[in-house]
């Protein structure tokens, strides 16, 4: 089983599963000497995409194990059992599982052919601020939850980030005028009623 730092058990991760998720698809972790379970060398190529239908949690990954390059898919978990608990041993849709991301290794598994899985443990590698950033998220009352957190970004980006967003909405609505111009056979004075 999985350690957490010296030798104890990781603590429960009181938050939901696709928090786990989109830490993993947006490698929101320490990568550094990333390792599975079993002491492997992980490289994380492409993280893969999550994907909200049957299956595994993220599909199109691509993942080096000890030099060895996978393509297929992440499925991910709060503790490895739960693969057992969902039935994915018994389920050949998850027989494409190259990686098993969890917070917390509890039991190795294994696919319905048979093949033991790599397992990476995140749990020591989340960092405590994302974790915090998520609570004050879902914690914030206004309007536009994520309001209270621009203080923690970078001037010049969001000076950069609101030029952008402002020449996209010009676009579109150049766009939106053109085309209401052209359904109006050119009627330039019956197009300005309408704006």
């Amino acid at each position: 089983a999985g350690t957490y730092g010296s030798g104890q058990r990781a603590p429960t991760f009181p938050y939901p599963e696709d928090l786990l998720q989109f830490i993993w698809e947006q490698q929101l972790f320490d990568r550094r000497d990333l390792r599975a379970t079993d002491g492997r060398p992980v490289e994380v190529l492409r993280a893969g995409r999550i994907q909200h239908h049957g299956g595994p949690d993220l599909i199109d990954a691509r993942i080096r194990i000890a030099g060895q390059e996978w393509a297929g898919a992440v499925e991910v978990h709060v503790r490895a059992g739960e693969w057992y608990a969902h039935g994915h041993q018994h389920d050949p849709a998850y027989d494409g599982v190259v990686l098993h991301v969890v917070h917390q290794e509890d039991r190795p598994v294994r696919t319905s052919a048979g093949r033991l899985l790599p397992t990476v443990e995140l749990g020591p590698r989340i960092p405590e601020e994302r974790l915090a950033a998520y609570r004050r998220l879902m914690s914030a009352r206004s309007w536009v939850p994520c309001a209270g957190e621009l203080h923690r970004t970078d001037r010049h980006r969001n000076t950069i980030w609101l030029e952008r967003l402002a020449v996209e909405r010009l676009e579109r609505r150049s766009l939106d005028i053109a085309i209401h111009l052209r359904e109006l056979a050119g009627d330039a004075d019956e197009l300005l009623h309408h704006l």
